[in-house]
């Protein structure tokens, strides 16, 4: 089993309510990691990630892997951190 911790930013904190969390996978790629969150938190985390049509995450969101901005389709290994962010409005 992998053990990949999970940080939540924003408004992807406040769905989950939590800002972090430890997830156990066999193998999983990023991908995997994704889909199973988005069942585990359901629709108001699909609807602001996921783009159905696609079949990706929508435009503006990052989901980092170690702080590298990687295709949905790596493997992800032990001590991987995965982090969930929203595009920054400034000015």
């Amino acid at each position: 089993m992998v053990k990949i911790e999970v940080n939540y930013y924003t408004t992807f904190a406040k769905i989950t309510g939590k800002s972090y969390e430890t997830v156990e996978m066999e193998n999983p790629t990023l991908r995997e990691l994704v889909t199973q969150l988005l069942r585990k938190y359901g629709r108001k985390l699909s609807e602001i990630t996921w783009d159905e049509a696609q079949g990706d995450l929508k435009n503006g969101i990052s989901v980092l892997i170690n702080g590298r901005n990687l295709p949905l389709d790596t493997k992800l290994q032990s001590s991987d951190q995965v982090a969930f962010l929203m595009p920054m409005a400034g000015g």
